[in-house]
């Protein structure tokens, strides 16, 4: 009997020995991964997305903004209601800087006087896109940051008859903050 008991403590022994190496073997480090990619036709969806706003912004005030009614209408300009309102959505703060840069034609796009803000009325034909096909290149994805190149696609036909075939590309990128896309760079001007 005395065998017996002497194999039953040294067997547990071995078993409390064992389940202390085990569950120190077991304490594994564990790393949490954030999933931070995009598949190459997300990224030219959110451009091309992106570009559609743009053109509204540019192309149709009246329906991207809230319009000041009361003004000369002979004005080249513009007046604003909310411009920071929507232009902040679409934004990163180097982008609206790069915005208020953009000139057509010699003229500003947006024009600030103390506390109004003014928008160019009409662009130059050749910086109309509503009409274009958009095409995207290049397009990459890194933490956050989407880049590409737009092509922006016309047939225009000219006073002869001939009907001529632009195609204008533009860099872009967006900076992805607070679950928005926000435009860094976008040059829509070709003059």
């Amino acid at each position: 009997m005395k065998k017996y008991t002497l194999l039953m403590i040294i067997g547990g022994l071995f078993l409390i020995i064992g389940v202390i190496i085990f569950s120190n073997k077991k304490k594994e480090t564990v790393y949490y991964v954030e999933e931070d990619s995009m598949k190459e036709e997300e990224i030219v969806s959110l451009i091309t997305e992106k570009v559609k706003t743009i053109i509204e912004v540019y192309e149709n005030q009246g329906n991207t903004f809230k319009i000041n009614k009361d003004q000369d209408e002979s004005s080249e300009y513009l007046e604003v209601l909310n411009y920071n309102d929507v232009i902040d959505k679409l934004y990163t703060e180097e982008g609206k800087k790069e915005l208020e840069k953009i000139k057509f034609n010699n003229k500003l796009f947006v024009n600030k006087d103390e506390e109004t803000t003014y928008i160019l009325k009409a662009l130059p034909e050749n910086n109309l896109y509503s009409n274009c096909s958009i095409s995207v290149s290049n397009a990459t994805y890194n933490k956050g940051i989407v880049k590409g190149v737009v092509s922006l696609t016309k047939n225009v036909l000219g006073n002869n008859e001939v009907l001529t075939y632009y195609v204008y590309e533009k860099n872009i990128e967006l900076i992805k903050k607070d679950d928005k896309w926000l435009i860094k760079t976008f040059i829509y001007s070709n003059v």
